[in-house]
């Protein structure tokens, strides 16, 4: 699986564009094929922004 650290970074990226869960989601499909993170995981940390949750991304 690619590095997570770098998808998450990618997930919050398009949290701050207002993007939804799903097309993050769709997006890292696209980009990282088959190492994508699962769409549970993206919508998971999905939630976690919107918490506010200061762990980096």
């Amino acid at each position: 699986m690619a590095n997570l650290k770098e998808q998450r970074v990618c997930l919050k990226f398009c949290f701050l564009l207002e993007k939804s869960a799903t097309e993050a989601y769709q997006m890292l499909q696209q980009a990282f094929k088959e190492d994508a993170m699962s769409r549970i995981q993206v919508f998971e940390w999905f939630e976690r922004f919107k918490r506010g949750e200061k762990r980096q991304a």
